[in-house]
């Protein structure tokens, strides 16, 4: 399959390119190419041309899109004039064609822009990184010849797992970074994600931090973060593999908030055991 070539700049930039080609094709005046003076004129043709192919060439990816504009060309042999008129026929059909195609290539250009690439959206890349915590902190511990490894035990070991995995989608990533003092104490952020604007909040469940005591520390931390200037959304992220929270889905719907002014997600995982 052939490959079509691609803009390499923008749509706006390569219309003002093509736009200039044509304002400079139009100033040539075909009624006074006679005589001598067809010869200098020929030169300035190929000058044009030549001008427009480096901008072709400058336009877009390939060198296609230059080759297309020279292919256009007429063919006047097998016309009944003199050979005279024969070549001012051939020169200018040849001419009309490449004026024509670049109209058309005017027209057209939105068919070669490439595709913006699209982004994953910041909070569903979290939420897949937290739904499949679990299946890779297992997955972890089955190294060849039982070679040693990271065996996730406690909140710091899921803090420096959280933090490798959100590397492969996040360049800036800002750890434990300060929080405004709220009711006489301070606390810590795991990771800010300051593009995003979103704060992971990472905890690891543990037989002193159930549900009652994980509600009271998250409504605590929800209260911190509405003044953090990095902070739109806070995605709360609690670890529990060995189930002690037993209503995982109820402290999810309770903590949870939507919308404006500071939205909230809690996951909880993994839910079943």
């Amino acid at each position: 399959m052939a490959y079509r070539p691609k803009l390499r700049v923008a749509e706006a930039e390569a219309e003002r390119a093509i736009q200039h080609c044509l304002n400079t094709g139009n100033d040539f005046n075909f009624a006074q190419w006679s005589g001598p003076q067809l010869a200098r004129t020929e030169e300035r043709l190929e000058r044009w041309y030549m001008e427009v192919v480096e901008i072709l060439n400058e336009v877009f990816t390939t060198p296609g899109m230059s080759e297309r504009f020279l292919q256009n060309t007429l063919d006047a042999s097998q016309s009944q004039s003199s050979e005279q008129e024969k070549h001012y026929l051939s020169i200018k059909g040849t001419f009309d064609h490449r004026i024509a195609w670049l109209r058309r290539l005017r027209e057209t250009l939105a068919v070669y822009v490439i595709p913006t690439e699209s982004k994953p959206d910041a909070l569903n890349t979290i939420q897949l990184i937290c739904s499949r915590f679990h299946t890779v902190a297992r997955q972890l511990r089955q190294r060849h010849d039982g070679r040693s490894t990271l065996d996730v035990s406690d909140e710091y070991d899921v803090q420096d797992l959280m933090h490798a995995l959100l590397r492969i989608f996040f360049d800036d990533i800002r750890e434990e970074d300060s929080t405004p003092s709220y009711a006489g104490g301070n606390s810590r952020i795991d990771f800010v994600l300051k593009a995003e604007q979103i704060i992971v909040e990472i905890k690891k469940a543990r037989p002193t931090l159930r549900a009652r005591e994980l509600g009271e520390e998250l409504i605590i931390d929800i209260a911190r973060y509405q003044t953090h200037p990095d902070c739109k959304l806070l995605y709360c992220f609690v670890y529990d593999p060995d189930g002690y929270i037993r209503n995982p889905q109820g402290i999810e719907n309770d903590l949870a908030r939507d919308g404006d002014p500071f939205p909230v997600k809690v996951f909880i995982s993994p839910k079943s055991h």
